[in-house]
């Protein structure tokens, strides 16, 4: 048996949905697990609204994700990117107008001459039958007179497939990787356009069938709203004589009991998730529980997740999606999985959008995001929490600073600044792990408090103060650490020049 052939499609009229992530996920996973093959191919045949920006956006998307393709294009101008392109449907039209032309000559389609204006008389026609207006005309759709006809004609015309009979009583169906077996009424279909009269684009089912048909996807893995697309198909996949794919419905996400989740929802760019600063496996393990389940685990790398999956946990269910949920998933992603190394990359960005030209190998990155790593819930957050380790000085809460530095701390300050230019190593590549540091230094610290006859609970926040300009930080040990004897005791010997400075203020 040949390895299984998966593809994403998606349509470059914006940015990558987190919905579509979650489809090209799901289609990922099964290829990696199962030795297949991931394709990417564009589907952009809505000239009006597809952009090259979309198309650009949809595969930094992808590569952010960490969501490689085996075959598909490489960028916008790219026709190659494997054995069965090109990719982009807009350079697929011969192909299309090739099997269009097939189903007439077999008998499955009808070039059919009809305008527009014709179908509105036939419309009118049967609402006058009816003794009902237009709009309020329902079960009815447009029969073509040139449905079983074999005319070429010199005018424009339409491609459309026969559809079955109304009096037929055969069933379409299929054993759905997901939903299971589905049971459709041949019926209940209509003919439908294939190709229209005045555009050489494919409709969304025949370029999508044709398209899978010839680039040997066995699996096809989409949104459940797509079932009502699945008959359509299957009849084209017959038409053609082609072997049917396996198709698997997700459960959709969802905004609440019965609305999709769209753009206007907030935050549903991947995109935007980037440049929120979320890490894209702490956004795919929020994304891979809408439809997939592995027990209560809620953090997976990539590489975990294509050990674990496979479609007996895949779910039915639609689900809600929470945005609070996704960044405390996110949050503890990166305080418990995340490396220290991956995060001092990824952080840099978010540093420099705070003006702090931070590079990497700079000799505190790692030892600050160590320190603080627990407490973001996003790379911009922890940009945040680190950013008084790279300044020259603190930015100083100024509140919190007229209640804290009192002339009754100055001296105390000046010792700890002291203690730092004598206690606190300096610290590069060759020192010690940071935790036997930090031990060693807390160790020293409560000695030299107790020898001042100094109470943590007076003097803790003067001093988390000093170093670094708030009064919610990590412990000291660990920001004297980070900011080093020098630095440590410049910074106590200013808040101890303010300190003394607010008496003379007052």
């Amino acid at each position: 048996m040949s390895k299984p052939r998966l593809r994403f499609a998606p349509s470059p009229t914006g940015s990558l949905h987190i919905g579509g992530a979650r489809t090209a996920l799901f289609n990922w996973l099964w290829a990696r697990k199962s030795g297949g093959t991931f394709v990417l191919r564009v589907e952009d045949t809505d000239v009006a609204r597809n952009t090259r920006a979309s198309v650009e956006a949809i595969f930094t998307a992808l590569r952010w994700l960490g969501l490689d393709w085996d075959e598909g294009p490489s960028d916008a101008d790219d026709d190659g990117g494997g054995p069965h392109g090109p990719y982009f449907q807009s350079k697929r039209v011969a192909l299309y107008r090739e099997y269009a032309e097939r189903l007439v000559r077999s008998g499955h389609a009808y070039r059919c001459y009809c305008t527009p204006e014709d179908e509105d008389i036939a419309r009118r026609a049967e609402a006058d039958r009816r003794g009902v207006s237009v709009d309020k005309l329902v079960g009815w759709s447009f029969v073509s007179p040139w449905r079983d006809k074999d005319a070429e004609l010199d005018k424009p015309y339409a491609i459309k497939l026969k559809a079955f009979a109304p009096e037929s009583k055969e069933l379409i169906q299929w054993k759905d990787l997901v939903l299971g077996t589905i049971k459709i009424p041949a019926n209940s279909l209509r003919d439908e356009v294939l190709i229209r009269s005045n555009n050489p684009m494919p409709l969304y089912n025949f370029g999508c069938v044709v398209d899978d048909h010839t680039m040997a996807i066995s699996h096809v893995i989409r949104g459940n709203d797509h079932v009502i697309n699945t008959p359509t198909q299957i009849l084209l996949y017959r038409a053609l004589g082609a072997e049917l794919p396996t198709f698997g419905h997700l459960p959709m996400l969802m905004k609440d009991e019965s609305t999709k989740l769209s753009k206007r929802d907030g935050a549903v760019g991947v995109d935007q998730y980037d440049q929120q600063g979320y890490l894209p496996d702490g956004l795919l393990s929020y994304l891979v529980r809408f439809g997939w389940s592995f027990g209560n685990e809620e953090l997976f790398t990539k590489a975990k997740l294509v050990e674990l999956f496979d479609w007996s946990r895949v779910s039915k269910s639609n689900g809600i999606y929470d945005f609070k949920k996704c960044r405390v998933i996110n949050q503890k992603f990166i305080a418990k999985i995340a490396t220290v190394d991956e995060l001092s990359k990824r952080v840099i960005p978010f540093l420099a959008k705070r003006e702090l030209l931070v590079r990497d190998g700079h000799p505190r990155l790692i030892d600050a995001v160590t320190t603080v790593k627990h407490r973001a819930d996003t790379l911009a957050a922890l940009a945040d929490e680190m950013d008084f380790y790279f300044r020259a000085r603190p930015v100083i809460d100024e509140a919190a600073a007229a209640q804290l530095f009192k002339p009754d701390v100055a001296d105390a300050l000046d010792a700890l600044a002291v203690f730092a230019e004598a206690a606190v190593p300096e610290r590069d590549e060759r020192s010690s792990p940071f935790a036997d540091a930090k031990t060693a230094l807390e160790d020293a610290l409560r000695k030299k408090l107790e020898a001042l006859a100094l109470d943590m609970k007076v003097i803790g926040q003067p001093v988390r103060l000093a170093l670094s300009g708030r009064t919610a930080t990590p412990d000291l040990a660990s920001m004297m650490l980070v900011l080093g004897p020098n630095v440590s005791a410049l910074r106590l010997r200013d808040a101890a020049q303010r300190s003394r400075d607010a008496a003379a203020a007052t």
